[in-house]
């Protein structure tokens, strides 16, 4: 038996917990053994252990648990093949006093060998002392016992105040006697690394980790229904988050300016909106899963995402605001759920390489700028219901070879169809008793109009300044004649 191994880093690690090997196992299947410390040994500067438990789970889940004295070991036979998870808790006088664990691999036949290195476990007022103390660099932290919004506003002094600037990583999984975190609790934590939040808590409020620069990696409880607003504003280092099943509220701005973030689930169940702005310049973001709870996005919840190739809208959502995928650059497609009425202002503006546009029936009107800029897009049907194209909605975009005009519109808008340098041909419908100024200024390939109406009607229409195109180079087919420049 090869002797228990002892690592001693002062007020970090307690010690080292060897999962040793042995003799074969037993049959089919494997064994774990776990040597613990010794009694005799100082663990955290003054401190001793006096009991450990140690714990064999599998997919997050305990299979057993055992408790040992000091300088014992502990064994878990019959144990199938497979991975799996040793968790050591160390305690002193019944309180908490360090925590470890480490995957271990078990096999057929044989005892499995792993170690487990302890970090020392402490209250939030050591907490805080200890993160002034720190040297730069990266640090684990781990928190037991009670705490409330002093111990969290002691901690965040802390990491605010030490000039050293060392990189933190907080865990308060084993903390007790917080129902949320307040709002601004971790703002601008410019040190704050990582976080894992306690079970119990209901919310994330206000601006709770605003401009927490370095922060890489969230831990939420699935006991948290509510994340406030600019909850995670300017987190530039998260990469991704894990949003709990309960969840039915997330406020706007929650994410905004989250440039790192390349990927998040939306959990079903709750969530009926996508706030305002929630997702405003997360410009690594790839991926975004939608659930069908969802009725409604926000005004800009995905602007300037502009790593975001594609979405798919659940047909339960009625309404999409303005600018809701302004500068969604990398963008190729999207279907417009079929409850919805209006397509908002700038709501596809600068989306360059938007290729294809399904718009439902419901539609009844397209605003201002809605797909201005949209440059890859060569065509676009657009069905009888829409009554209301507002002015510039098609402006600049250069890629535009056709389009046919909805049988029910009453007005070509104002710069409309500006500078759609590649438009071709145009269908007006018989409706139509209004051209907006600019409506066709810079359309220098359109040479053919097909028009639903009669000579007669055409020379009534209302054809304002700047369409000289209309009258100097277009040929216009009409149901009785063809006018020709």
């Amino acid at each position: 038996m090869k002797k228990s191994i002892f690592l001693i880093l002062p007020a970090v690690m307690l010690m080292l917990a060897s999962c040793m090997d042995s003799a074969s196992g037993n049959g089919g299947s494997g064994s774990v053994r776990v040597v613990l410390p010794g009694s005799s040994r100082d663990v955290s500067g003054s401190d001793r252990a006096d009991s450990y438990t140690v714990s064999l789970l599998k997919g997050g889940k305990v299979i057993e648990s055992q408790t040992a004295v000091p300088g014992g070991a502990v064994e878990f036979d019959e144990v199938d093949a497979g991975s799996y998870t040793v968790d050591v808790e160390a305690t002193l006088s019944g309180a908490l006093s360090g925590v470890g664990s480490a995957e271990v691999a078990v096999t057929e036949g044989e005892t499995a060998s792993c170690s487990v290195l302890m970090s020392r476990v402490y209250t939030a007022a050591q907490a805080a002392e200890y993160i002034e103390s720190l040297e730069a660099g990266s640090y684990k932290v781990i928190v037991a016992g009670a705490i409330d919004d002093a111990g969290i506003e002691g901690i965040k002094t802390a990491l605010n105040e030490n000039n050293n600037k060392p990189l933190v990583s907080l865990d308060l999984g084993r903390t007790t006697g917080l129902s949320s975190i307040g709002a601004a609790k971790f703002q601008n934590c410019t040190a704050l690394s990582a976080i894992v939040l306690p079970e119990g808590i209901d919310s994330i409020n206000e601006s709770a980790f605003e401009g927490c620069t370095s922060l890489a990696s969230v831990t939420i409880p699935d006991t948290v229904n509510e994340i406030g607003q600019f909850a995670f504003r300017n987190c530039s280092a998260l990469k991704s988050i894990e949003i709990p099943r309960g969840v039915i509220t997330i406020g706007s701005d929650s994410f905004n300016g989250c440039t790192a973030l390349e990927s998040i689930t939306i959990p079903s169940g709750g969530i009926q909106v996508i706030a305002s702005s929630v997702f405003s310049g997360c410009s690594a973001l790839k991926s975004v899963t939608i659930p069908n709870s969802v009725t409604s996005i926000g005004d800009s919840a995905f602007e300037n995402c502009s790593a975001l190739e594609s979405i798919v809208l659940p047909e339960g959502i009625t309404e999409i605001g303005q600018s809701a995928f302004y500068k969604c650059s990398a963008l190729k497609s999207i279907k417009i759920p079929k409850n919805v009425t209006k397509i908002e202002a700038k709501c596809f503006q600068h989306c360059y390489a938007l290729e294809t546009v399904e718009i439902p029936e419901s539609v009844t009107e397209i605003g201002v700028r809605a797909f201005e800029s949209c440059d890859a897009l060569v065509s676009i049907a657009i069905p009888d219901s829409v009554t209301a194209i507002a002015g510039l909605a098609f402006l600049n975009c250069y890629g535009l070879e056709s389009i046919e005009l909805p049988g029910n519109l009453p007005e070509i808008s104002y710069d409309t169809f500006h500078t759609c340098k590649k438009l071709k041909s145009i269908y007006i419908p018989v409706s139509v008793k209004e051209i907006g100024t600019y409506a066709f200024d810079k359309c220098d390939a359109l040479t053919t109009v097909n028009y639903g109406g009669t000579e007669a009607e055409w020379k009534n229409i209302t054809i304002k300044s700047n369409n000289d195109v209309l009258t100097t180079k277009v040929t216009i087919i009409c149901s009785d004649a063809t006018i020709t420049p």
